[in-house]
């Protein structure tokens, strides 16, 4: 759940109460429409931090259920219209996101909606799956911010990192294939570690990647295990090379060992 700078009443927290198992109870905080404009308050801010941001309209939210008329269309899904400058958030998707993970989760929705908007209203909107993933890694990058500014609470990044993984797809040839799970949640570290050179902050640079302790280590999606392809060539050539010498010598051996023989019968 997302810290609050304020209090406010705890009913307007929306605070749902899981299933009792084994005797005990686990309490989650729903998204609400009063933390989701904080959080949206929160991504203007982070906007004015991000190369250009100051002189961008923060877009519009709207909140539906259903299917919604927009500029772009007609829309059942969260999206992000240009035409409008209006993020539309699915009330239903959002409902889903929390009760599966948490209410933070549903805020990431928010946040990927926000990185089109900024994507959008810099030129920097790529088309298909790969405009998704830079979506992706507005959102990562949101959550970095918003961890700095000690507004998460603990397991908020854990269930950001679920939903992006969750919400990817194998849809490969459909126009609205968004990426595989692998990729999605690869793009979301990708702004979470301040690596992303897309969404780094003004006057700052990415986390340097060494001297850094393993439980804090987040793990690169460019990460490669494998032996260089050229290594393994040399070796192979080399065998080839040896190939005909140990041909040449394995009948000389064996004339040798039959005149031998013979000499001693």
């Amino acid at each position: 759940m997302l810290k609050l700078p304020y209090s406010i009443p705890t009913v307007l927290l929306g605070l749902t109460t899981a299933i009792a198992l084994g005797g005990s109870q686990t309490v989650l905080a729903a998204w609400n429409y009063v933390t989701l404009q904080q959080v949206e308050q929160e991504l203007n801010q982070f906007l004015k931090t991000l190369p250009k941001g100051e002189t961008l309209e923060s877009p519009r939210v709207f909140v539906y259920q259903g299917v919604a008329m927009t500029p772009c269309g007609q829309i059942n899904t969260p999206a992000y219209c240009p035409g409008d400058n209006t993020v539309y958030l699915e009330k239903k998707l959002l409902d889903r996101a929390n009760q599966a993970l948490g209410d933070y989760a549903a805020y990431v929705v928010l946040a990927h909606e926000y990185g089109h908007s900024y994507l959008s209203q810099t030129d920097q909107q790529p088309q298909g799956k790969l405009g998704e993933l830079k979506a992706d890694e507005f959102a990562g990058a949101f959550t970095r911010y918003a961890q700095e500014q000690n507004l998460l609470e603990n397991g908020d990044i854990e269930e950001a990192l679920k939903f992006s993984f969750a919400s990817g797809d194998y849809d490969y040839w459909d126009k609205g294939h968004h990426g595989t799970p692998t990729e999605r949640a690869n793009a979301f570290k990708l702004g979470l570690t301040g690596n992303s050179s897309t969404f780094a902050l003004k006057g700052r640079n990415p986390e340097p990647s060494g001297d850094r302790s393993p439980s804090n280590e987040t793990e690169s999606p460019t990460i490669q295990t494998e032996e260089p392809v050229p290594r393994s060539r040399r070796t192979f050539s080399k065998g080839l090379l040896l190939l005909p010498l140990v041909l040449l010598i394995l009948p000389a051996i064996g004339f040798g060992l039959y005149y031998f023989l013979k000499e001693e019968e």
